[in-house]
């Protein structure tokens, strides 16, 4: 399949107009893709205390740029490009990226999803720390707990990139599997954390980076998918 070619995925009855990157897991049907090519780019940006994303063509996965993701200096800061839609007809979604990160920092890599329908949200959402090459997930507590079988040591430089996938399933609310380059995690016997919202009808997908100390931290993301599972 030819890059920024559409693809049919073998299903008659789903048409795909959007350019699909170069994904890793070509699962589902595209719904937006952010390949950070233009300023004039897709979702919103949200920059925590006082965090900034740029793009940049000096370190890249695919040509030409990717968004270089910087936190404020205060702990426990999230820095992310957020991407809101309405539902898809199966409910199931997911977000593949590539990233990479600074060799002498070590933020957290973050994605995820939220739905808010019938004064309800429900999240799920993942995060890589690079401290403990290790992968956690978002708990019906409200809190990141460690996904069994979830220790991967990654590269830490900046031109070194990895790929990511999340899927969740908002028809039971709960998540789907983790993919990390070669590694795969069934998350789908956990549920997604849920609250309470006065909003209604949208789903958003968010994907960057979270300081761990009182420090500026920063990743590249480049290539974001968003998909209809």
């Amino acid at each position: 399949m030819a890059f920024d070619a559409p693809d049919w995925q073998g299903f008659t009855w789903k048409t795909e107009v959007t350019p699909r990157p170069n994904l890793l897991f070509p699962t589902g049907k595209v719904i937006i893709a952010e390949e950070f090519a233009s300023p004039n780019a897709a979702g919103r940006n949200s920059l925590g205390t006082d965090g900034t994303i740029t793009i940049q063509t000096d370190q890249f996965f695919t040509p030409p740029a990717a968004g270089k993701f910087v936190t404020a200096t205060v702990a426990d800061d999230e820095t992310t490009r957020n991407f809101t839609f309405g539902f898809p007809q199966s409910k199931k979604v997911g977000i593949e990226f590539a990233f990479s990160r600074k060799a002498a920092s070590n933020p957290e890599m973050l994605a995820g999803f939220s739905l808010v329908s019938a004064g309800k949200v429900y999240t799920g959402k993942v995060k890589f720390r690079m401290a403990t090459n290790r992968w956690q997930l978002y708990n019906t507590a409200g809190s990141y707990e460690d996904i069994t079988g979830g220790v991967q040591v990654l590269e830490s430089q900046e031109w070194y990139f990895h790929r990511a996938k999340l899927t969740v399933d908002f028809n039971t609310n709960t998540y789907g599997k983790l993919n990390c380059n070669d590694l795969e995690l069934d998350l789908s016997s956990n549920a997604l954390h849920e609250t309470a919202s006065p909003y209604n009808g949208h789903i958003t997908a968010f994907v960057g980076v979270v300081s761990t100390g009182f420090a500026t931290h920063i990743g590249r993301i480049d290539n974001i998918t968003i998909t209809e599972e």
